[in-house]
């Protein structure tokens, strides 16, 4: 239990009243907000009525004034004339300012007439300063231009209406939103102050039942006692020293069953080390045997060998040199990286082997191409493809059987085994690639599944198997390696 940030009870009472305060003042900010807005748009309707007047008004005012300077052009008339005149553009443009986007182009279209009327009336003024016989048809202008504004007095009148009738909407939608936003918030601020005031009573009350409840738990031997959040300083203290006995206890406790696991795991331990004691004879044991019976069958090949050859049995000694050389390289390299060239010395002299075995039945054809890289292979990668055509392709075979080996450069590296032996329908050879040839493979570890998942992992998506068969026309698998310049090791023919 923490005693952070502990305060006592009169301080959240004070602090309820602050916030209490704090909302009924941003509540009633936002009521005369929304008040003020109500009345500038009840000043905005005013506004529009008293310059729609105004303007007219001085659109009169501007053809008495000018009527006035014709019968007397004097300065008087003159500066009366460009003051109505000035006053009559200015409320135009006020009208223009007021209206809403639909009106604005009509208010518009109201100070274009204004401007085209005081253009009028100066032709009109130089006409008669210069006795100029256009003189009634300036003033003809001039009197059509203003019977056509004045015409418009009605038209104008009912955009201000309709506008105002808008805005008296507006209006009243406010005085609602005033209305529901006031008894919203009043609900929100009686909302708060009540689950405030719930949460200061709670607080109180909750680390008491909680103190209770926990020393019931310490009266019945239970010392993981529930941990009590506590606001107040009050009651703080008392927290605290109820924590404190409980953890002595506890402590004084673990420490017995601590001593007494601890003698459990030493007695357990020295019977493991027992085990491990025997489990490591019977390992070295293996291991041991392990490396006599390979010696054991190299060192018996070897007195085959030596015999052969002291009586004369050329051939016999040859295929025993060469299975030992076969044995040897499957021995070392069967989980171990090797190289291309390792590779197809082993495979000639097993090769060599499988010929004496079947004479006649199968032909082997070994066709390398001398330019290749000789590059890192996993060991035993081309044996196995071979025995594939001979356990499979070509076992019931009796004559003229061919397995064919190709492995050539052309861009990449390229390892191919191909018989004519009996194939298999397309259908099956495409569950078995899916499968990567798991099912036929369970008999033996170095079969074609085994040599594709080396690959995957060697090469990744540098490389890819391709398979090809078809029921009584053989079958032929492929691997093609891309070869980078730091896979050399050297070549083939060196």
């Amino acid at each position: 239990m923490s005693a952070n940030r502990k305060r006592s009870f009169k301080r959240s009472v004070m602090k309820l009243n602050i916030v209490w305060v704090t909302i009924s003042i941003i509540l009633l900010i936002l009521v005369l907000f929304m008040n003020r807005t109500v009345v500038d748009m009840y000043d905005n309707t005013l506004h529009m009525y008293s310059n729609l007047s105004g303007f007219y008004s001085k659109i009169e005012d501007v053809n008495q004034n000018v009527k006035s300077y014709l019968y007397a052009p004097n300065t008087n008339n003159l500066e009366q004339y460009e003051q109505s005149i000035i006053q009559a553009k200015h409320f135009a443009s006020k009208l223009y300012d007021q209206a809403n986007d639909q009106t604005k182009w009509k208010f518009h279209l109201l100070e274009n007439m204004v401007l085209m009327h005081e253009k009028s009336i100066s032709t009109l003024f130089q006409a008669v300063e210069t006795n100029d016989a256009s003189y009634a048809e300036s003033y003809n202008r001039f009197d059509s231009e203003y019977r056509l504004i004045t015409k418009t007095f009605t038209d104008y009148y009912n955009i201000v209406d309709k506008q105002v009738a808008i805005q008296t909407i507006q209006i009243e939608s406010n005085e609602q939103m005033i209305v529901i936003a006031s008894l919203l918030l009043t609900g929100i601020v009686i909302f708060v102050l009540l689950s405030y005031a719930r949460y200061i009573v709670y607080s109180i009350t909750a680390p008491i039942y909680t103190i209770i409840n926990n020393m019931k738990l310490v009266k019945e031997g239970d010392y993981d006692l529930s941990e009590i959040s506590n606001n107040y300083a009050e009651i703080d203290t008392l927290c605290i020293a109820l924590e404190d006995m409980a953890s002595k206890v506890k402590s004084n406790m673990q420490n017995e069953k601590d001593k007494l696991y601890l003698q459990q795991q030493l007695f357990a331990q020295e019977k493991e080390n027992l085990k491990k004691d025997e489990l490591l004879a019977q390992s070295e044991l293996r291991m041991l045997q392990n490396q006599i019976n390979p010696h054991f069958l190299f060192n018996t090949m070897n007195v085959i060998f030596k015999t052969a050859q002291k009586e004369q049995a050329h051939v016999t000694s040859d295929i025993v040199a060469k299975t030992s050389e076969v044995l040897r390289y499957a021995l070392d390299n069967a989980n171990h990286m090797s190289d291309l060239k390792s590779e197809i010395e082993s495979i000639r002299n097993y090769i060599y082997i499988q010929e004496k075995r079947f004479q006649n039945r199968i032909r082997f054809v070994l066709e390398v191409d001398k330019r290749i890289p000789n590059i890192p292979l996993p060991g035993l990668l081309i044996q196995p493809l071979v025995e594939n055509s001979v356990i499979h392709g070509l076992k019931d075979t009796m004559k003229d059987g061919e397995i064919h080996i190709q492995i050539y450069f052309q861009d990449k590296l390229y390892i191919c085994v191909s018989d004519n032996g009996v194939g298999m329908d397309t259908l099956l050879l495409e569950k078995l690639v899916i499968n990567d040839f798991k099912k036929i493979d369970r008999k033996s570890g170095l079969g074609l599944y085994n040599v594709i998942q080396r690959i995957r992992r060697l090469y990744g998506i540098r490389a890819n198997v391709d398979f090809q068969s078809y029921e009584e026309c053989g079958f032929e698998v492929c691997i093609e390696i891309e070869v980078d310049e730091d896979d050399y090791v050297s070549h083939i023919s060196d």
